[in-house]
C-alpha cells in the first residue's frame, strides 16, 4: 500500500502553501493510499522535523520513503488522474 505523509507546521504558522498541500493530499483516492497530516507541535516536534516544513514523503510499495516536490504530486495526483481542467501546475 502506498503511503503519503504531509508534515506542517503548528496551525498559527501555517500559510497558503500548506493549504495547497491540504488541498492536493485530499484528493487522492484513500483506498488504496494511507494518507497522513501530521501537525508539528502536536504529532511530532520541530526537532524531529528531517526537513524545511511544509514538506511531504511518498513510500510506494517496496520503495524507501522519498520527499516529494509540490509540482510532483500536484502533476501525480491531480493532473494525471483527470481531476484539473488543464496541465497548469501553481508554482511555489
Amino acid at each position: 500500500m502506498r503511503q503519503v505523509h504531509l508534515y506542517l507546521p503548528t496551525e498559527y504558522k501555517q500559510d497558503v502553501i500548506c493549504e495547497r498541500w491540504k488541498h492536493v493530499l485530499n484528493k487522492i483516492d484513500r483506498e488504496f493510499c494511507e494518507v497522513r497530516v501530521y501537525i508539528a507541535g502536536s504529532d511530532f516536534k520541530y526537532a524531529d522535523a528531517e526537513h524545511d516544513l511544509p514538506y511531504c514523503i511518498e513510500t510506494l510499495p517496496g520503495e524507501s520513503p522519498k520527499k516529494r516536490s509540490f509540482e510532483t504530486m500536484y502533476t501525480k495526483y491531480i493532473i494525471e488522474q483527470g481531476k484539473a481542467e488543464d496541465d497548469y501546475v501553481p508554482k511555489y
